[in-house]
């Protein structure tokens, strides 16, 4: 961001101006008879250090914080009283310090603060003419009530800086809350287009891929059995139905909690009509089940039937026709574990581009529900391809 859209920094060259501009002013004529303050052309050169310095600290706050400190030094040594200018200074370092150093760059800096305004306090004992000007007593006043004051001046002082500092503590505190609010908004919002990016790949890949399948298979078929083509143009217009009704479902999410669709997911139930799919698109499997099948939730129940219908995708896009075999496998106590294999393909159907995310797909799902996902050769199909998902119930 350029310097002349930067808002924040015109906002604060408006407030700090005027407010050093007065202070310096306050110094000049705190009290003229005595001459306690610094020359005019002194004070002027100071203010305008200052004036460069707090700016400068807003991009570099180290070397910046060493030049207020030089500078607040400078207007110690030149004082013969108590400065308001670099009273009000050094409070605003205390608030900025605690407010935007992380702590492994406040320790330093914080030192050299607590340097600059030891030596602003200990200018005060060089005269006794601020308390003969602010409080009205006489230049001669004892040694115990000085002290007493004095003691008193140092209290207030200290206690300002360490109240500033308490306020920049807690408004970093804010600071980072809020951008911890943000982050995990945003990692929300990244999270559930993530999910729904790979709802809709495993949706629109299988509906299509079971489409082209029945496309080419019935492209064939008109030419010899017209009531094969027939049968496959009702698959296509069956698995489009079903793809659309499913892509309404996903994306009800990104409406309003009193607009979406109160359809459920797909679940184990659901299974079978995969299957059905599968076999008009000619692979031949079979579904074995062993142990007791177990309620699963919604979120799981979504992640197998996902997982097996990528699965099936990925047959009938690369295999074409073939045989195949489904396992779900209940028999571990706190796991279902879900095999699909599948025997080398034909080639019967044109080859289909592949993303590669199909696979990756499977494992971010049995991943979420602290699962496993791998790949590999059949056991059961010589040359064939396994792809195992276990996932905890």
């Amino acid at each position: 961001m350029s310097l002349m859209r930067d808002k924040s920094l015109w906002r604060q060259v408006l407030v700090q101006t005027p407010v050093l501009v007065l202070l310096s002013l306050a110094d000049i004529d705190f009290d003229p008879g005595l001459t306690s303050q610094p020359p005019g052309a002194l004070t002027a050169a100071i203010t305008a250090v200052l004036w460069v310095g707090l700016l400068w600290q807003r991009r570099r706050p180290e070397p910046a914080l060493m030049l207020l400190a030089a500078t607040l030094t400078v207007l110690a040594v030149a004082t013969n009283g108590f400065s308001l200018l670099g009273y009000a200074v050094v409070c605003w370092q205390a608030f900025f310090i605690a407010a935007n150093l992380p702590v492994r760059r406040k320790l330093w800096v914080t030192l050299l603060l607590l340097g600059a305004v030891g030596t602003l306090v200990l200018s005060t004992v060089r005269s006794y003419f601020f308390l003969h000007q602010i409080l009205g007593l006489d230049s001669t006043l004892g040694l115990q009530q000085f002290f007493v004051l004095y003691s008193a001046l140092i209290f207030i002082t200290l206690l300002s800086i360490a109240l500033c500092w308490q306020l920049g503590l807690r408004s970093r505190r804010r600071r980072l809350r809020l951008e911890e609010l943000h982050a995990r908004a945003e990692l929300a919002a990244v999270t559930e287009r993530t999910r729904i990016a790979r709802e809709m790949h495993d949706i629109v890949a299988h509906s299509l891929t079971a489409v082209i399948a029945q496309a080419d298979g019935g492209r064939y078929a008109a030419r010899h059995n017209p009531e094969a083509a027939l049968q496959a143009l009702t698959t296509i217009s069956h698995t489009g139905r079903d793809a659309l009704t499913q892509m309404r479902q996903l994306l009800s999410v990104l409406r309003d909690d009193d607009t979406r669709e109160t359809s459920s997911s797909p679940g184990l139930e659901r299974i079978k009509e995969l299957l059905h799919e599968a076999r008009r698109g000619g692979v031949h499997i079979d579904w074995h089940e062993t142990g007791t099948r177990r309620q699963l939730d919604p979120a799981r129940g979504l992640t197998v039937y996902r997982i097996v219908q990528e699965a099936l995708t990925n047959i009938m896009k690369h295999a074409g026709p073939t045989d195949a075999r489904l396992e779900v496998d209940w028999s571990a106590a706190s796991s279902v574990r879900v095999s699909v294999d599948n025997a080398p393909g034909t080639g019967v159907y044109e080859a289909v581009d592949s993303t590669g995310r199909g696979l990756q797909g499977m494992r971010e799902r049995a991943r979420i529900h602290g699962g496993t996902a791998r790949w590999g050769n059949s056991q059961y199909y010589e040359g064939g391809f396994n792809v195992t998902v276990e996932i905890p119930t």
